[in-house]
Parts: structure tokens; sequence; C-alpha cells
């Protein structure tokens, strides 16, 4: 599981994402739901829609799985999904 942390965070890193937004997708991973997450980070969660549209444009992902899309793009060696409910 640590070369796993190490991996979702050396993928961070190299993202040309901003630290809120790193903070927003690392959040994500761990599955905390919008309400949470914004509570995490001190916004409001009409803020986060505001860092998740920015997200997507800087990758240009549209659509229902532009999320998911997201994680293949940062994370190509990862699987990610349900990842670290595991912990």
């Amino acid at each position: 599981m640590r070369r796993t942390w190490q991996a979702v965070k050396d993928a961070i890193e190299e993202s040309a994402l901003t630290p809120r937004q790193r903070e927003l997708v690392l959040l994500d991973l761990l599955g905390l739901r919008r309400s949470q997450s914004a509570e995490v980070m001190g916004v409001t969660p009409a803020t986060l829609t505001t860092y998740w549209k920015a997200i997507y444009e800087r990758y240009d992902l549209h659509g229902t799985d532009a999320r998911a899309a997201l994680h293949e793009r940062l994370f190509p060696y990862l699987q990610v999904s349900g990842l670290f409910q595991q912990l």
C-alpha cells in the first residue's frame, strides 16, 4: 500500500493541477462526499464545482465519465477506483 500512496503522490505532483485542485482530487480518491471535501478544504460546495470545472477544462474532459477519465489520465498505471476504501 505504501508504494501505491507514493505512486499517487508522485503522479499528483507531476500533474498540471494547482495545489487546491490536487487537494480536491486526493479527497475525491479517498471517497469523501462533496460536502465533506468542502468542509475539509474550508470552501463551499459551489467553489468545489468551480474547481472541478477548471480541472476538466485543463484536461479537456467532458461528460459523465470526466472524473473517471481524469483518474485514468493522472494515474494510468494504477487502479484508483476504490483504492483507498481498503484502508
